[in-house]
């Protein structure tokens, strides 16, 4: 059956330009890394939901990955959601782009209901260095008893952050201020 259709994303937010070159860069990166793998889907600034008749939650992650989807690609991403319940399987990756606007109601709160849509990895990337979230780079990873516990993210002493993300097979990196993915397996 098709997907349901949902209300449109909301508008950009005032303060969206300080999140932008990260957000397209992650997108950006994340559509190239996984382009030969028909059953990968990335999508950013978009709802998620865990059922579509319950718009429980009112989500919206600012970048998501999910791996082993039955439906075509295209049907997923020209749509304006991610509903679990319709795709048969959570996102395994989100992330979260702090901005001044959004951060007093992204984390903890959001971090609660990912975990309890069962989203297995949620980072966390502050441009600030953490002002506005709790640190520069954070990720939790989902346990089997259905709770977060932090992923490790060790500082250099050069300044850069980094933590491994098992969903996606890649390192997350805070370094200046910015956003880097970085693959273990070829440098």
């Amino acid at each position: 059956p098709p997907l349901t259709p949902l209300p449109d994303p909301p508008r950009e937010l005032p303060d969206i330009a300080p999140q932008m070159p990260d957000l397209t860069r992650a997108l950006s990166v994340l559509e190239n890394h996984y382009r030969h793998r028909p059953n990968a889907v990335v999508m950013g600034n978009c709802y998620l939901y865990k059922n579509p008749t319950l718009l429980d939650g009112q989500l919206y992650p600012h970048c998501l990955v999910s791996f082993g989807m039955t439906r075509p690609n295209a049907e997923i991403t020209v749509a304006t959601d991610y509903t679990i319940s319709e795709l048969g399987k959570p996102p395994d990756f989100v992330l979260d782009i702090a901005s001044k606007y959004t951060w007093p109601f992204v984390y903890p709160f959001t971090r609660e209901i990912y975990a309890e849509f069962g989203v297995p990895e949620y980072w966390r990337f502050d441009h600030t260095g953490g002002a506005y979230y709790d640190a520069a780079l954070a990720g939790d990873r989902l346990t089997p008893a259905g709770v977060y516990e932090p992923i490790p993210v060790e500082q250099t002493p050069e300044g850069l952050y980094r933590g491994y993300s098992a969903a996606l097979g890649l390192e997350l990196h805070w370094y200046n201020g910015q956003l880097r993915f970085w693959n273990p397996d070829t440098g």
